[in-house]
């Protein structure tokens, strides 16, 4: 599965990998970090919750369920 999230990563707030949750201690400035036990290399961004809910909660005309 592909797709795309736009969004900003900010590294400081992930602190354990998210593969082997080992402790992060590798980060770069683009805001993704680099696990040196497993070599998994990755970001994390949040996203809004009030849209994502709207977007799941919308049915076919796009009004959202109370």
């Amino acid at each position: 599965m592909f797709g795309y999230l736009e969004g900003f990563s900010e590294n400081e707030e992930i602190l354990y990998c998210s593969h082997c949750a080992s402790p992060i201690s590798i980060r770069y400035n683009d805001g993704t970090v680099l696990c040196e036990k497993c070599g998994l290399h990755f970001g994390m961004i949040e996203i809004a919750a009030a849209s994502l809910v709207e977007s799941i909660m919308s049915d076919e005309e796009g009004d959202v369920f109370e």
